[in-house]
């Protein structure tokens, strides 16, 4: 085994390993390493994705199986206790956060909002919090990928509109969060999310993987859970932003959730026959 080696990501150096192993033998497979460490090859693909952790007793077991010297398995298996901290703290860090209440959002009257509703103003005003923003047109549309007489005419237009102001020049927002209203009918928040899906599949394809996340997953329901689903999304989404926007940003992202039927929604007339 290799000797002083550091050892942060646990996972990391096992898939390293893993190579090292492939580039002396091209047809060595994960089945064939999966064996060497005694694990299903599933196991092994579910740990190199992510989407199982590594316990301590399955790192030890690995340890044994490539041989590591002593010192080199006390730095592994600190490296599985380190991460197991680290991702516990994360979860307590936004398990703790408080909930945005509503009054902490001022809402948008639907004039207003038909107005900004295009994806490039709430992309300037948050890109605003990132810690080396720049109070510059062709700055913020290299940014945001949008020529920069765009950028002048969407700051003029918030101006007017009261959600943003400039004093010696430097941009502020008039309020630090805004909503629009909720299960409404509306032309401009139905335009405005049709903007974000398909800024989603574009992303789709041209955004590296370790860039972006797009899940989805199915499951059924009882329609009259609805009222409470979408309460606790809204408590997750207000909670994930606390999350996302603790410390310095360095880019801005949109969270899109997405709740729809597959089935045929029965109508409530025929619902209660």
């Amino acid at each position: 085994m290799t000797e002083n080696i550091e050892i942060n990501d646990p996972i990391q150096w096992i898939q390293d390993e893993y190579f090292r192993r492939k580039e002396l033998d091209t047809s060595y497979s994960t089945r064939s390493f999966s064996k060497v460490l005694g694990v299903s090859s599933g196991r092994l693909s579910e740990l190199f994705s992510g989407k199982r952790n590594l316990t301590l007793n399955m790192g030890e077991r690995f340890a044994d199986a490539l041989g590591m010297d002593p010192e080199t398995e006390e730095k592994f298996k600190n490296s599985i206790i380190d991460q197991k901290q680290k991702k516990s703290k994360r979860s307590r860090s936004f398990n703790n956060l408080k909930k945005d209440d509503d009054k902490n959002f001022k809402r948008l009257n639907q004039d207003i909002y038909s107005l900004i509703s295009k994806q490039q103003y709430f992309a300037i005003l948050n890109l605003m919090k990132t810690s080396d923003f720049k109070n510059c047109s062709i700055w913020i549309g290299g940014r945001l990928d949008i020529p920069p007489a765009t950028v002048v005419k969407s700051i003029q237009l918030m101006k007017r509109v009261g959600v943003l102001k400039e004093e010696n020049g430097k941009l502020e927002r008039i309020h630090k969060k805004y909503r629009t209203s909720d299960n409404i009918e509306s032309r401009a928040i139905k335009s405005a999310h049709r903007e974000k899906l398909q800024h989603a599949l574009v992303s789709l394809e041209t955004i590296p993987v370790e860039l972006r996340d797009i899940t989805s997953m199915t499951c059924p329901i009882k329609k009259d859970k609805l009222p409470e689903i979408k309460k606790l999304i809204k408590e997750f989404r207000r909670g994930l932003s606390q999350f996302m926007e603790e410390g310095d940003s360095d880019e801005v992202y949109n969270l899109n959730i997405q709740l729809v039927p597959l089935t045929n929604v029965k109508e409530e007339a025929r619902f209660n026959q």
